[in-house]
C-alpha cells in the first residue's frame, strides 16, 4: 500500500515527469486514466507497472482530494512484447536472404510475407500479393511455368 506515500520516489526518473503529467491532466469530466511506467525495485531493479487511476475532486470541482490507483506488475508482458518486436524485426531480413522461394500465409491462407525469390518468381512486388490467397498465388505460379 502506498497510502500517504510519495509514489514518485519509486518511479524511474525518466518516467516521473510523464507520470505526473498524466495525473495532472485528470479532470472532473475525465477523472480516469491508465498508464504504464517503470519503477525501481530496491533502488536498482527496473520493473514495469500498469496503473489505473481515478481522481476524486473536491466540491469546488478543481482541487483533487484523492487519487485512487491500482497497479500491477507487467514486466513479463513488456519483456515478451520487446522480444517479439526484436524477432519480427530480424525475421523478415532472415527470410528475405534465404535462397529458396518463401511465402508466409496466415490461418486463412492469405499471403502476409514473401521473400525476394518469391517476388521475382511471381513477377510482382510484395505489396501486390499481400492478403491474396495461396490459391491465387499457386495459379500465378502455374501460369508462369
Amino acid at each position: 500500500s502506498l497510502t500517504g506515500a510519495n509514489r514518485y520516489e519509486l518511479v524511474h526518473p525518466a518516467d516521473a515527469r510523464s507520470a505526473k503529467d498524466t495525473l495532472a491532466a485528470l479532470t472532473p469530466e475525465d477523472p480516469v486514466c491508465t498508464h504504464e511506467l517503470r519503477v525501481l525495485k530496491d533502488g536498482k531493479r527496473e520493473r514495469w507497472q500498469r496503473w489505473a487511476n481515478r481522481a476524486l475532486f473536491a466540491s469546488d470541482g478543481i482541487r483533487v482530494d484523492e487519487i485512487h490507483a491500482i497497479g500491477r506488475d507487467i514486466t513479463a508482458e513488456i519483456r515478451a512484447r520487446n522480444e517479439r518486436e526484436i524477432t519480427l524485426g530480424i525475421l523478415p531480413a532472415f527470410i528475405d536472404g534465404l535462397p529458396g522461394f518463401v511465402l508466409l500465409a496466415d490461418g486463412d491462407g492469405r499471403i502476409v510475407f514473401s521473400n525476394r525469390i518469391a517476388q521475382t518468381t511471381l513477377g510482382r512486388p510484395a505489396s501486390s500479393r499481400k492478403n491474396r490467397s495461396c490459391r491465387a498465388q499457386q495459379s500465378a505460379l502455374s501460369w508462369r511455368t
